[in-house]
């Protein structure tokens, strides 16, 4: 709350480029979010993504990582890292990677996360495995470390913010929610700790 439509939100910031661009490379597109709504205006755009399910996702798109992209130097347009540079290994890498590969007066366009975003779901697992804390993946990349991997490849880096909460009346979504993430949180526990269990 308040309800918020991230995806047109973020895209309402490059909407002349994108009209005017002759191509967009979605980089960590995953299930094609954004590739289908720049679709559905007529913006030719192709999706990367590491994960080939994610690209038959999208339907069309590349398979590659984010730190080679197949792409041409100053090819794209426009590049969207929207909510993936914080599962990248050498974040620093991708970024320059994004800068190779848009027009010399090119846009990125970097959706993350802030620093309190899902900050229950670590909370609850370090308390249920006993631990005082466990770091949250997400924390490699937000809003407040963002500034500091894009600067120096970037000209004019502006920050934009909208801000929602999530409440929950019902603590199920929670408990799901918190089960999916055993990908991103079960490394990080204790050895010998059973995730099933926990």
């Amino acid at each position: 709350q308040p309800p918020a439509d991230y995806p047109a939100w973020a895209l309402d910031h490059v909407d002349a480029e994108l009209k005017a661009a002759a191509l967009v490379l979605d980089v960590g597109c995953g299930p094609g979010l954004y590739v289908r709504r720049l679709r559905a205006r007529d913006v030719p755009c192709v999706g990367v993504d590491l994960s080939p399910g994610m690209i038959r996702e999208v339907g069309r798109g590349l398979v590659c990582d984010a730190i080679r992209l197949p792409a041409r130097t100053g090819s794209a347009d426009v590049a969207l890292a929207m909510h993936f540079l914080y599962h990248v290994p050498d974040i620093a890498a991708a970024v320059r990677e994004l800068a190779r590969v848009v027009t010399q007066d090119g846009t990125v366009l970097v959706g993350t996360n802030g620093p309190m975003h899902h900050r229950r779901v670590p909370e609850t697992l370090a308390f249920a495995a006993g631990v005082d804390a466990l770091q949250k993946p997400g924390d490699r990349f937000h809003l407040g470390n963002a500034v500091r991997f894009l600067r120096p490849h970037f000209g004019v880096v502006v920050e934009d913010v909208v801000r929602s909460q999530v409440v929950l009346t019902d603590p199920e979504p929670f408990v799901r929610f918190v089960a999916s993430c055993s990908e991103l949180y079960e490394a990080l526990l204790p050895s010998g700790t059973n995730w099933d269990v926990l």
